[in-house]
């Protein structure tokens, strides 16, 4: 049809991938037989709103949320094969505000959302009626922000990223153990995004990142920055203490650099629209004596506003 696509997500076992688009439907596909040619859908499962994220559980394949933009949040149980819904529970709304953002813990255990006033909440699943468990407020620094990303770094840190009106996003790391915040500041400075069908205001702030909790890091994009900023750890264990590194450009383009048609005649601006991790490399970087020891390297993949594919790869 006419619809336009604007997420994928694969499950925990990667045997089914989700596709939203702008028909308010979520498309299942089987992986292993979209790879042998067969792309026909497994199923598609119609939405009453439009979908603001769908995120898959990490340890259940058959389990994801759902977030609509109105900020009304369910968890949905698929049947075997990812044909059809078997079962959706829905959260009931938080009084006063709007759930604005959603990720699984690592142990998929709860939902970690946050909210039109900058809380970070817990809502747990397996009582979806019980209330939401209020973690932080926001930061000091951040006055009417929404807490638009919520991205766990591992068991213990989750990376939060706050969209303040009039002014660039703010990050900081919650640690859910100790239940303290670690300011990592403001971060990803606007390019000053013009909407690309012709309108007067720029389209929504748009957050991606992807955590990397075996080398302590996070990597996170925006939809109106040529910024790619990176939360890491030096220090593993207790002493974890997090910061923000920003890619250099000094020596030459940004990190998301602008787009040039093959013919020249188009050079412009580009946006990061999507990223994702790939962790296939089996090959370790050479290693000072006496460094710690890390996983091979991964990749974090992104595709851009133009269709561009960018990779970038830590070290």
């Amino acid at each position: 049809g006419n619809a336009t696509p604007y997420a994928l997500a694969l499950n925990a076992d990667s045997s089914l991938l989700s596709l939203l688009s702008s028909d308010l439907s979520v498309t299942i596909y089987n992986v292993a037989q979209t790879l042998r040619g067969n792309a026909a859908p497994v199923a598609r499962l119609a939405r009453q709103q439009p979908l603001k994220a769908w995120g898959w559980s990490p340890t259940d394949p058959s389990c994801a949320y759902a977030l609509e933009e109105s900020g009304a949040l369910s968890v949905l149980s698929l049947a075997p094969g990812g044909a059809a819904i078997g079962s959706e529970q829905a959260f009931p709304p938080l009084p006063g505000k709007q759930l604005c953002s959603a990720s699984w813990s690592v142990d998929g255990a709860a939902l970690l959302c946050g909210t039109s006033d900058g809380q970070l909440v817990r809502l747990v699943p397996s009582a979806p009626r019980e209330a939401a468990s209020a973690l932080s407020p926001p930061p000091p620094d951040v006055s009417n922000g929404l807490l638009r990303l919520v991205q766990p770094l591992n068991d213990r840190f989750v990376l939060l990223g706050y969209d303040r009106p009039d002014d660039d996003p703010y990050f900081a790391v919650y640690n859910l153990t100790a239940s303290a915040m670690q300011d990592c500041g403001d971060a990803c400075f606007a390019l000053g995004r013009e909407d690309p069908n012709g309108g007067d205001d720029p389209p929504p702030r748009g957050f991606y990142a992807v955590g990397l909790p075996d080398w302590r890091m996070g990597v996170v994009c925006t939809s109106d920055s040529d910024q790619v900023v990176s939360f890491g750890s030096r220090k593993g264990g207790e002493a974890q203490r997090w910061q923000r590194w920003v890619l250099p450009d000094e020596e030459g383009p940004p990190a998301v650099p602008p787009f040039e048609s093959a013919d020249g005649d188009v050079f412009e601006d580009q946006y990061i629209v999507g990223l994702a991790l790939d962790v296939t490399n089996t090959e370790r970087i050479a290693r000072i004596a006496g460094e710690e020891k890390f996983p091979p390297s991964p990749v974090v993949w992104a595709l851009t506003s133009h269709g561009s594919l960018l990779a970038w790869t830590a070290l």
